[in-house]
């Protein structure tokens, strides 16, 4: 009858609040997305196999996600590492003179920096190539000279040590220095010996001698990185300035910023208010063909993969 109608309309109806309070239940508890998903996987089809196959679609594309996620996290690790190692050597930016030449006034310019806020730390340092010779082995390295405080604060060089320890300090009239395991090896040189370094500037000849002196192997580091063990060694900023004729003089300051994120906009800055002959170079300009090829392999790495998410994606459509 139209009344048993009416009630069972009415009854009906009074379930749709109570199923829409349920919804709102699950959705506040399990999320909107795992809803959705929760309810396709429950759904109901004429052919048990169309479920079948929406599971297996489902499952490649967690699959196809999973392997994308996994490859640009490990491609963003990867390059955080590479760059973490890079500035613990090369400092966030590396104020030089034109061409490079030396620096004299080094007091002024730290006295000048000091008015930069973002600047955490900064510190004069010497680099200049030379000849390294350990009985009869010889291999050519680059020097870079600097206190032990900024190898171990400024920079994160200290943190690689393997053997030995950061001294720079002179016993028996041989300063200290440190060089990669890679290069002891080369020359065959351990903690505790006697090296020498050789520096020439231009052609060697009878009125333009080699100049040279004695160090003894203070520490061992150890990076993985061949751009640093195989020519890098770090001694005294005052041992370096006696062996390359520099006295009170650098190549140039090591800048330290209190945030990373602003080092190029801060170099810009930095070289427009000192003006000629100052030239801020950062750590990305010192190795900018190293992240090119970076990016060069990075970038087809997520295509392949999101392509494979995108395969799994068209199964589900399919189905």
């Amino acid at each position: 009858s139209d009344a048993a109608h009416g009630a069972a309309f009415h009854q009906r109806c009074d379930l749709v609040p109570a199923i829409t309070s349920a919804t709102a239940v699950a959705i506040q508890f399990m999320g909107y997305p795992w809803f959705i998903a929760k309810r396709y996987f429950k759904a109901k089809h004429r052919f048990a196999f169309i479920s079948i196959i929406s599971k297996i679609s489902v499952a490649g594309l967690a699959i196809g996600i999973a392997a994308l996620i996994i490859t640009v996290s490990i491609l963003a690790g990867f390059g955080s590492a590479l760059e973490q190692k890079i500035i613990g050597f090369d400092g966030h930016i590396r104020l030089r003179y034109y061409l490079h030449q030396p620096m004299g006034d080094i007091p002024i310019v730290l006295e000048d920096l000091k008015s930069f806020t973002e600047i955490q730390a900064a510190s004069p340092f010497i680099s200049h190539e030379a000849m390294i010779r350990s009985g009869n082995f010889t291999d050519g390295v680059m020097v870079e000279g600097m206190s032990e405080r900024t190898l171990d604060s400024l920079l994160t060089v200290g943190q690689f040590l393997k053997t030995g320890a950061l001294d720079f300090s002179v016993q028996s009239g041989l300063p200290g220095m440190i060089l990669s395991r890679r290069l002891s090896q080369k020359i065959h040189a351990e903690v505790g010996e006697k090296i020498t370094l050789f520096s020439v500037d231009g052609i060697p000849g009878p009125r333009n001698h080699p100049r040279f002196k004695q160090f003894r192997v203070s520490g061992i580091f150890h990076t993985g990185m061949s751009d640093y063990d195989d020519v890098y060694v770090y001694t005294s900023l005052a041992a370096s300035q006696d062996l390359f004729k520099l006295p009170d003089q650098a190549h140039g300051i090591i800048i330290k910023l209190h945030n990373t994120d602003h080092v190029e906009s801060f170099a810009m800055q930095l070289q427009k208010e000192l003006g000629y002959p100052f030239f801020a170079e950062t750590w990305y300009d010192r190795h900018a063909s190293l992240f090119a090829w970076f990016r060069s392999q990075q970038f087809p790495i997520v295509i392949v993969f999101g392509l494979i998410a995108l395969v799994a994606v068209f199964n589900i459509m399919s189905t």
